[in-house]
């Protein structure tokens, strides 16, 4: 865990060293990385919690999470009274997003009554590796050697967790 931080840490100021000469700052940069372990710790309470309900029916476990999650987009939509506007262009792929997230929710409730939710967590973790390929390929966003480095540790990290 402390590796992955150190590594975050490094791919961090990789980062922030190729985007401030492109005018973003580093108080951005910092709100960026915080809003980032904040989403780490939800991911991973998420994941523990849809393991615990899993346990008695997974169907329901992700009703029931997918049901939290718009309640509370909801919430803040009235909260800050906002009225969310999907370009018609983008229905399909917004609603093909929702398939993906929803059905990968399945897979780690399922998952989770199969094996053990740390093994689970890790490997189910690696999804941004996923995410940073895409990007690259599709936004051609740059990987940079620390980025690079940093997502090859990160599938040694989690082989070695997965063998025990």
């Amino acid at each position: 865990i402390v590796l992955a931080v150190d590594l975050a840490v490094v791919i961090h100021h990789d980062q922030q060293a190729d985007q401030c000469g492109r005018g973003r700052g580093h108080a951005e940069h910092g709100q960026e990385f915080l809003l980032a372990l904040l989403a780490a710790l939800g991911f991973g309470l998420f994941i523990v919690g849809l393991g615990e309900a899993a346990q008695d029916s997974v169907p329901w476990a992700v009703a029931a999470a997918r049901l939290g999650s718009v309640s509370a987009v909801v919430l803040a939509l009235a909260w800050t009274r906002t009225v969310p506007r999907v370009p018609r262009r983008l229905l399909p792929l917004v609603v093909t997003i929702g398939v993906f997230d929803t059905g990968a929710n399945v897979l780690i409730a399922l998952a989770t009554t199969r094996g053990t939710i740390g093994i689970v967590a890790v490997l189910s973790s690696l999804y941004p590796i996923t995410t940073i390929l895409l990007a690259r390929a599709l936004l051609h966003e740059r990987l940079g050697a620390p980025r690079t480095v940093g997502g090859l540790i990160a599938l040694g990290g989690a082989a070695l967790i997965a063998a025990g």
